[in-house]
This record gives C-alpha cells, structure tokens and sequence, in this order.
C-alpha cells in the first residue's frame, strides 16, 4: 500500500513535475519545514519569509522578506535589514538538506 506522500516530486493527477514550493510542506505551528522525509526547524522570522516565498507568483524584489517579515512592527523594523538577509542565508542553509534553495528571492528544486 503507498502512502500519499511516496512521490511528492510529481502531480497526483497528471504526473508532471511540481514546483519547489508545492513539493515543500510547511507547518507553521510546529514551525517546520519537510520534503521526502527530511524536517528544518524554523524560527519565526525564517517561516514568515518561507511562506512569502512559497506563495509567490513571481521572484520577490530585495525589500518585500524584510516588509513581511515586520508588517506588525510599530517601528517597521530596522532601517537596513541586514538581519533579514542573515536569516535568509541561514534559511537557505536549513532547506538545502530538503532539496529546495532559494534564488533571487524564489524557491528552486534540486
């Protein structure tokens, strides 16, 4: 008996390829990650700018991790955001073991 989860890298109805972000699995509760049986544990920055990458239609631009990542910020965050782009190397880092990085501000499958 298979498992629903056996060939996530493929469509269930057609069989073509799917994108990175729908191969990955997010669980914002338990603020992880996992792809074929391997799990990132996320901070809560790294989810917040992991589900802007998987719903977005297009590559984000530089500053749209940083403005989701401090949408309720009173202060709307620091005025660099070089701490937005340390979490993002470190969230590359944590999905490279799953299979998926993160180009120009869009996931890419392995």
């Amino acid at each position: 008996m298979s498992s629903y989860y056996d060939n996530e890298t493929v469509c269930r109805c057609c069989g073509s390829p799917l994108p990175a972000s729908e191969q990955l699995r997010v669980h914002a509760l338990g603020q992880y990650a996992i792809r074929k049986n391997w799990r990132a544990h996320l901070t809560k920055t790294e989810l917040r700018i992991l589900q802007a990458l998987r719903t977005a239609t297009v590559p984000l631009d530089a500053r749209r991790p940083a403005e989701l990542v401090y949408f309720d910020d009173p202060q709307g965050g620091p005025e660099n955001y070089s701490s937005v782009k340390c979490t993002m190397s470190k969230l590359r880092k944590k999905l490279a073991p799953l299979g998926v990085r993160i180009e120009r501000y869009c996931l890419v499958q392995d």
